[in-house]
């Protein structure tokens, strides 16, 4: 794989893995009593979003790890 190709790809899971973490921010809302009517399943949106994550950092690393860069995932 071509460095660009491998940033370009870089940069689209870590977008997604940023995307979905940020998601999951807004969700607090629902602690201070705030209710979006099409949000009304905490659980499951929660779920969804946990999987979009795992399935960004796993992208990810496999790409490192098989397409030669390595970095710690940044919180």
């Amino acid at each position: 794989m071509n460095d660009r190709l491998f940033k370009i790809m870089e940069s689209r899971y870590k977008a997604k893995l940023e995307e979905a973490k940020y998601k999951m921010e807004l969700l607090s809302f629902f602690k201070a009593g705030v209710i979006i009517p099409e949000h009304t399943d905490v659980t499951g949106e929660v779920d969804t979003l946990l999987g979009e994550i795992s399935s960004a950092e796993d992208k990810l690393a496999a790409l490192r790890r098989h397409y030669g860069k390595t970095e710690v995932f940044a919180d």
